[in-house]
């Protein structure tokens, strides 16, 4: 009886569940702020100026909270959900964009009769200044470089190059974005989180919006890299 409760109910950790249960009474893109204190004060790494748009999940470790850090001025939108069985690391100035997946646990192929084997884990980078779009599933093991920009319903299983745009399912190199000098602190807006949500998602055609971390940026060209690329 006692294994079966230690099965069912180990993995409870008072303070950060706590904490994620409380921030999810608070409407999507509302109490941006208050959200991420509340999410801070139940373990989480949480950098300067980092917002949370809306409801997160943290699972995959006894020890979720030692397991996730997030930068400074970074943006999380509402529905990401973080396995930290291992390590996940998010640099500074990265946005991520909604229902974002970071997975960093995986079974090894196993015998037909049961192909879900042995558990695999692998930590997942996120390095500064990159864009994660919405509905992106990164997998164990990927380390997204400085500057990258991931298009929206990407699957990304390998790593990815600093200041390029990738895209599709499996995620591949759509093009080089030219590189920057490192952002300030919080270019152009002295109050960190007036983003616009939504503004995230590389298929926004409005011209003029910003780049996560960057200057403004005009996001029909990427669309059209994305749109351009035959269909294999």
């Amino acid at each position: 009886m006692r294994s079966v409760l230690h099965e069912e109910f180990g993995h409870i950790r008072p303070r950060l569940h706590l904490a994620l249960g409380l921030s999810r009474l608070l409407p999507p893109f509302v109490g941006n702020r208050v959200r991420t204190a509340v999410l801070r004060l139940g373990g989480l790494q949480i950098g300067r100026g980092t917002v949370v748009f809306g409801r997160i999940t943290v699972t995959g470790s006894r020890h979720p909270a030692n397991t996730v850090r997030i930068g400074r001025w970074c943006w999380v939108n509402r529905g990401c959900i973080i396995d930290a069985s291992a390590p996940v690391t998010i640099a500074d100035h990265v946005a991520i964009g909604h229902d974002v997946l970071l997975m960093t646990s995986t079974h090894e192929v196993g015998p037909a009769g049961r192909r879900a084997s042995a558990m695999m884990i692998a930590p997942v980078t996120i390095r500064q200044g990159a864009w994660i779009g919405a509905r992106t599933v990164v997998l164990p093991g990927v380390t997204i470089g400085d500057g990258a920009v991931v298009g929206a319903g990407a699957v990304v299983n390998r790593d990815v190059a600093a200041n390029t745009l990738v895209g599709g399912v499996p995620a591949r190199e759509l093009r080089h974005l030219e590189g920057e000098d490192p952002p300030g602190e919080h270019p152009g807006n002295e109050q960190p989180g007036n983003e616009q949500p939504g503004n995230e998602h590389p298929d926004n055609e409005q011209p003029g919006n910003e780049q996560p971390g960057g200057g403004p940026i005009t996001l029909s060209p990427i669309l059209t890299s994305l749109r351009a690329e035959p269909r294999t």
